[in-house]
């Protein structure tokens, strides 16, 4: 008796991005920047949150990281019960600009992720860890992205960043949603804890903040803006950031950084240091994490 077997091109679905794209890794790996700020034809598909949650295999890790973000902004009392800052280590490849998507669609759109497989999984995964069940629209959080490999030290672009200039404030101008009379009152705070606390708590909703990349704009970067003042500040920022978050109820924040060991990025003394810096703070403030692991592209393949 002969066996039917279904070819594997017509068994599988390639997706438009990939069919569109020239064959170059740069084409098809998904970039923050994009799902954020790409409009028209440059407004890539996974800027859909139900169409990234169809295409994103739920590893366990990634529903792992999802659900710390879910609790933390959404889970009501039961915030304590996630951690406030994870950092993103895992060298190229491993998964992260996926992740910081995923994070950025649970909590901008999260009706429609938590609707989706991968949802569904954070939601089951946060009642276990909880014993309630998360509001479907997790208290309607306000979502801060600085994507860091797009952006340069002192030289803001004025559809993003408004009046903004160091870091402190081009992060401002997107927690307020462009409020330049809030953007103003907190302007000159850029190292005062309680103040960047008081300005988290100023937008009455809980607040996701994702960093990517953040070397890339504290390393070389600032280097080449050759602007100690804008260097100190900005350095001064996130040290009092780091330490914020962790005390604002509902605050959540998700960096992305290479582990330095894994990292061959030539940096100045001044930039090694910079990075020294920023690692003490973040193993300090917040927990190392990866979204893969080797038996996930397994099953990637195989689902």
């Amino acid at each position: 008796m002969t066996t039917s077997v279904t070819p594997w091109w017509k068994a599988l679905k390639i997706r438009q991005e990939i069919l569109s794209a020239s064959g170059q890794i740069d084409d098809v790996q998904m970039s923050l920047f994009a799902a954020v700020h790409g409009a028209g034809a440059a407004r890539p598909p996974y800027a859909d949150a139900r169409y990234y949650g169809e295409i994103t295999h739920p590893t366990a890790r990634l529903v792992d990281l999802l659900t710390e973000i879910a609790i933390r902004v959404g889970a009501g009392d039961d915030y304590l019960k996630a951690r406030a800052v994870t950092r993103l280590d895992q060298g190229m490849g491993g998964g992260k600009s996926h992740s910081c998507i995923g994070a950025y669609h649970l909590a901008a759109d999260p009706e429609a992720l938590l609707s989706t497989e991968l949802g569904r999984q954070v939601t089951a995964r946060a009642k276990s860890r909880t014993g309630s069940t998360l509001p479907t629209d997790l208290g309607n959080p306000h979502v801060v992205v600085l994507a860091c490999d797009n952006m340069t030290p002192g030289a803001p672009v004025q559809e993003y960043d408004g009046p903004a200039v160091t870091l402190y404030e081009r992060f401002l101008w997107r927690l307020f949603s462009r409020d330049y009379a809030l953007f103003e009152r907190y302007k000159p705070f850029w190292s005062d804890k309680h103040k960047i606390a008081d300005a988290l708590r100023a937008v009455n909703r809980p607040v996701l903040i994702i960093v990517d990349e953040v070397l890339d704009y504290i390393g070389n970067g600032l280097d080449g803006a050759n602007k100690p003042d804008l260097s100190a500040q900005d350095m001064a920022f996130l040290r009092a950031l780091l330490d914020v978050v962790n005390d604002v109820p509902h605050v959540a924040m998700l960096v992305v950084m290479i582990a330095s060991d894994a990292d061959k990025t030539a940096l100045s003394t001044a930039a090694q240091h910079r990075r020294d810096d920023l690692n003490s703070l973040l193993e300090r403030n917040g927990t190392p994490a990866t979204v893969t692991e080797v038996g996930d592209f397994a099953d990637i393949l195989r689902r």
